[in-house]
């Protein structure tokens, strides 16, 4: 059974371009948004594996309504943007990936790496109860992910494990393990900029 898909962005060419690549690909395009509302009531309403997202769309924009289907109707998105300075707060909203247009063949492996990620996230956010400190939590790990994939050499597979070692498997422990993580990555002079979603 292949998997579904909603594709929000208010540019019709680009949805077209999307819709196309993801179907060759394939997945199975469930439903098209023009505005980040519709994407919101699409994703409630379809229940898709994935979604990907616009920044800038009228009535709600991409950010605010990744952060609304990740509270609500959890899906797991991936930010496909003009350009790379949304990145931060695309994380920060709860995107498991950032692709910068134009999207080509290689989004089936970020799709696939962001739904893993999205696991985590959902494993995260079942221990902790609450958004807010399931994205604080999250943000603080993929810092911490990337600043030892950055000093280390690990992949990004290896980043996470060492850091469920860290929290002893306990997604509730995660937040202090990634602050300690940082810390001493920090102190060896690697601290960097919050986590990008890419793959």
């Amino acid at each position: 059974m292949p998997s579904r898909v909603v594709i929000a962005d208010d540019e019709l060419l680009v949805a077209m371009q999307l819709q196309s690549l993801m179907v060759s690909l394939g997945y199975e395009v469930v439903g098209r948004a023009n505005t980040g509302k519709e994407a919101v009531g699409l994703c409630c309403s379809k229940r898709p594996d994935l979604a990907l997202m616009d920044v800038r769309m009228p009535e709600m924009d991409g950010l605010v309504a990744t952060r609304s289907i990740v509270e609500t109707c959890p899906t797991c998105v991936i930010m496909v943007a003009g350009s790379p300075h949304y990145e931060q707060a695309a994380v920060e909203a709860g995107a498991m990936a950032y692709v910068v247009k134009p999207a080509g063949p290689e989004i089936a492996s970020v799709a696939e790496t962001a739904r893993k990620r999205f696991r985590c996230f959902q494993m995260i956010r079942d221990r902790i109860g609450e958004m807010d400190g399931t994205l604080a939590t999250w943000g603080l790990a993929w810092q911490a992910v990337k600043g030892l994939m950055r000093k280390q050499g690990m992949s990004e597979e290896e980043a996470c494990d060492e850091l469920k070692r860290l929290a002893a498997g306990d997604p509730a422990s995660m937040r202090q393990a990634a602050e300690d993580m940082l810390a001493s990555l920090s102190g060896e002079g690697s601290e960097g900029p919050a986590p990008p979603a890419e793959a």
